[in-house]
């Protein structure tokens, strides 16, 4: 997580995307090939490791620090 970037909140590699980002569009009815054609630079792993992360902080209520490569 780089505080400098998009306020500190959780992005994906250097992209600017959020975490965030993805988990609304997923609960406004996107799927998965629709999200990944709409930010074409964000593979099908980089989507797996948000909805990871996203499951992890709401199982803990923390952030966990993980490097999304």
């Amino acid at each position: 997580m780089n505080v400098m970037q998009r306020s500190g909140r959780p992005c994906i590699q250097t992209m600017r995307i959020q975490v965030s980002d993805l988990i609304d569009l997923l609960g406004q009815g996107s799927s998965e090939a629709e999200i990944l054609v709409s930010f074409f630079s964000l593979g099908r792993g980089d989507f797996h490791t948000a909805l990871f992360y996203t499951a992890r902080w709401i199982d803990t209520g923390k952030f966990p620090y993980l490097v999304f490569s």
